[in-house]
């Protein structure tokens, strides 16, 4: 359908709602997920407009993707920026308007030719409707969850040391329904002892993997804390870990919470915390290149973002991700064994920075209440060949503290656009 067969077709004819029960998108519209239904009337298009099949418009619930000053619907959602915009497009000749109005009753030629002037969009991450799941994917202690999704399109999470293992792991076909955990870690290697924290598994090259994990250096005081890594050719494991550290800084207090980051145009990074807070200083969140192996330290490593009193004493568990333009630093804040724990995130146009932290009302991310979380936090967030974004997390199990262990809940969809995040 061209332009003017659009413009003809809406000049005249009226659209008429009615509901339908879809719950994945079709073919001819691959980034929305479908509430509603709108058709032109067979009984008045005319021999210009595209029949009743081709002329479908899909209508998605904004409060459900976009922050609260957003219009209340999309049709055809690809994006939208905040005030009363909305963006709409016919699905099945990819054509898409952006524009105002009060009501979808009638579209006039008018209205149209002023729709098509462009506006800048807040682009949605999913193909999808989200949902944070509906209490734990994994209902035990499964602590600061890394998630992978590996060439095959398996879904991997690893889990800080618990009594499922040294590094327990799960496996998902669909993110939603998740295998019992099994160790995957064949030691914490000569260099270490103790337990492992916050793993994170990125798939380098086809059969090829690496695990960033923090443990406790031999003979070093409590909080010597250095990141360490292990190799396999398979996902599952087994992994085996290196002779020595990667990265220690005593000095500093420890290092802890590693996680790989592939940029646009394929470089590697690794982000870390700075565990400052040991010794009563600040928590620097720190990246660093890497090479082609995912472990080789390449250049000097970057501050990227530090505690500010509103953080409670520190900023942690680091997990980046890139979607149109912007790089989001997620993170979390305030102690992990309390309900002020929260998932918050920073952003960049460059992935070294300068980062800024994002402020109230479109932060934090996610804070305990949320569709019933408890202390979220220790958070992963994976890009899926920039088609969605989807996110793993940790919540108290006892919806008090860390002291009943920590379940992994998820967030099958992430709305990202213009520097903000939203649980959508």
């Amino acid at each position: 359908m061209s332009v003017p067969d659009l413009l003809s077709s809406f000049g005249k004819n009226e659209l008429i709602s009615r509901p339908i029960d879809v719950t994945t998108p079709p073919p001819i519209c691959p980034s929305v997920h479908l509430i509603s239904e709108y058709s032109i009337p067979p009984t008045i298009a005319s021999t210009t407009s595209p029949t009743p099949e081709d002329s479908t418009e899909a209508l998605v619930d904004i409060h459900r993707f976009l922050p609260f000053t957003c219009p209340p619907y999309h049709m055809c959602f690809s994006g939208a920026s905040c005030g009363a915009k909305f963006k709409v497009s016919i699905c099945s000749a990819n054509y898409s308007i952006i524009g105002s109005l009060e009501t979808y009753t009638m579209f006039s030629k008018t209205i149209l030719v002023t729709l098509l002037t462009a506006y800048t969009t807040l682009s949605l991450a999913s193909p999808t409707k989200r949902t944070v799941s509906n209490g734990a994917v994994i209902n035990q202690d499964f602590p600061d969850p890394g998630i992978m999704r590996n060439s095959d399109g398996v879904w991997y999470t690893y889990s800080t040391s618990s009594g499922s293992g040294l590094v327990p792991m799960s496996k998902s076909n669909d993110f939603v329904s998740w295998s019992s955990p099994t160790n995957v870690l064949t030691s914490v290697g000569p260099w270490a002892d103790g337990a492992v924290w916050a793993p994170d598994v990125r798939e380098i090259t086809a059969g090829n993997y690496v695990m960033y994990y923090t443990a406790h250096r031999v003979g070093g005081p409590t909080n010597d804390h250095c990141i360490g890594i292990a190799t396999s050719n398979s996902p599952s494991g087994p992994f085996n870990p290196n002779s020595s550290p990667l990265i220690c800084d005593l000095e500093h207090g420890g290092v802890i919470d590693a996680s790989g980051f592939e940029a646009p145009g394929g470089g590697l990074y690794i982000l870390w915390k700075v565990d400052g807070n040991s010794i009563g200083a600040s928590t620097p969140i720190m990246l660093q290149h890497v090479g082609a192996n995912g472990y080789d330290l390449l250049d000097s490593p970057v501050q990227l973002i530090t505690n500010d009193p509103v953080d409670g004493g520190l900023v942690e568990a680091p997990s980046m991700v890139y979607w149109d333009g912007w790089y989001y630093l997620f993170f979390s804040s305030n102690s992990f064994n309390t309900l002020a724990y929260d998932i918050s995130y920073a952003v960049s146009q460059s992935v070294t920075g300068p980062f800024t932290k994002v402020q109230a009302p479109n932060a934090p991310f996610m804070t305990s209440g949320f569709d019933g979380t408890a202390g979220p936090g220790g958070a992963t967030a994976i890009n899926v060949l920039d088609q969605y974004v989807n996110m793993a997390f940790h919540s108290d199990i006892n919806g008090q503290n860390a002291g009943g262990g920590r379940a992994m809940w998820t967030v099958t969809n992430v709305c990202l656009g213009g520097g903000v995040a939203k649980p959508c």
